[in-house]
């Protein structure tokens, strides 16, 4: 689907009508050893996973930001010295932290920089306007007829480790026109999911995009060649991992490339303590009468949701996660509340970009 959108919003901070967030308004701090100029933020939150930290470093200045629930705490500011273009995050209880490595060690700094425009800005995620970069392709290689699976690295100075579920979206110029599609951040390999290290760092990514022979972006964005750049946005989503915790059931309904979705989902959730059984079907919607497949045909329909999905109880705790084409989305998710399951049973991927799925 298309993005009416003419072209990529400026990054600035849009004003919100949203109430103040709950959670008190985070604190921060600094300190330096010989090599490092260390910048401490103090969330008040126990659970914070390292994804919802973002670091760039600019000859202009650094920017931190810290997603602390639906909200958004920033650290701006121009350091006193230089510092190098990496950077180390560490997350602990209530507390981050960002390590950034001194040009000229052993300086001792009096302070740690003057701050800037959106220094302590504490706001609401969604009123943000999206900021892109330019990302490089350093591969891309085959997965099928059809299918490609890119590897972007990051800008100098910037890490970005996307959640589990998330999506970034992609803009490009075509005909005088900006055309944008969201992807789903994936694993570098599904055998082998922590092989990139660089990725493990958020200092790249891996997108698997299908190539349709009518579409707009894909034609571009499959064929691109390493050292080629791509416009890529921060990341956007609202998937909760932490619901992983307590389930008893993990359903999860992909069509297409809304697998893309459910990789790092299925790779987190195989890992888990509890895991006990995987099981994958197969339903094929334009395979043809003459073929050799055995398995299921046809589109998702009532029998497979009674037949796959268990209805809640004291004892059952299913979560059903969905990702694919509008109207897929919406089969899925009526047919599942007509078996028992209720919103709090759901998570549909979608996109908030205007009018695009998670395909």
């Amino acid at each position: 689907m298309e993005v009416k959108q003419s072209k990529p919003k400026k990054p600035a901070l849009v004003a919100s009508t949203i109430r103040p967030p709950s959670v008190e308004e985070p604190m921060q701090d600094w300190y330096q050893t010989d090599t490092h100029l260390v910048i401490v933020v103090y969330t008040r939150q126990e659970l914070l996973q390292r994804e919802f930290v973002t670091v760039e470093i600019q000859p202009n200045g650094v920017t931190i930001q810290v997603i602390l629930d639906k909200y958004s705490y920033f650290v701006h500011f121009k350091p006193t010295f230089p510092v190098k273009e990496t950077s180390v995050v560490s997350v602990n209880k209530g507390k981050v932290e960002v390590k950034l490595g001194k040009v000229t060690a052993g300086q001792h700094w009096e302070y740690h920089g003057e701050g800037l425009s959106s220094n302590a800005v504490y706001t609401h995620t969604k009123s943000l306007a999206p900021k892109y970069r330019q990302w490089i392709v350093t591969k891309n290689t085959f997965v099928s007829h059809d299918t490609r699976l890119l590897r972007l690295k990051a800008p100098s100075g910037y890490t970005m480790l996307a959640p589990i579920g998330y999506h970034i979206h992609i803009v490009h110029s075509i005909s005088g026109m900006q055309i944008g599609r969201s992807y789903t951040v994936m694993p570098p390999s599904l055998v082998e999911p922590n092989s990139d290290k660089e990725q493990e760092e958020g200092r790249a990514l891996h997108l698997m995009i299908k190539y349709y022979s009518g579409g707009t972006l894909t034609p571009w964005v499959t064929s691109v060649s390493q050292g080629e750049s791509i416009m890529v946005s921060n990341y956007d989503g609202n998937f909760d991992i932490q619901r992983l915790n307590n389930l008893t059931h993990l359903v999860l309904f992909a069509a297409g490339t809304g697998f893309t979705s459910m990789a790092r989902l299925i790779i987190y959730a195989l890992n888990m303590p509890n895991a006990t059984l995987f099981s994958v079907v197969n339903i094929l919607s334009q395979e043809s009468s003459n073929s050799n497949w055995k398995g299921l045909r046809g589109r998702i329909n009532s029998e497979h949701v009674q037949d796959y999905v268990p209805i809640p109880s004291s004892k059952c705790r299913p979560l059903v996660c969905i990702c694919g084409p509008w109207a897929y989305n919406d089969t899925v998710e009526s047919l599942t509340k007509l078996r028992g399951l209720k919103d709090e049973h759901l998570h549909i991927f979608a996109q908030t970009f205007p009018e695009q799925t998670c395909l």
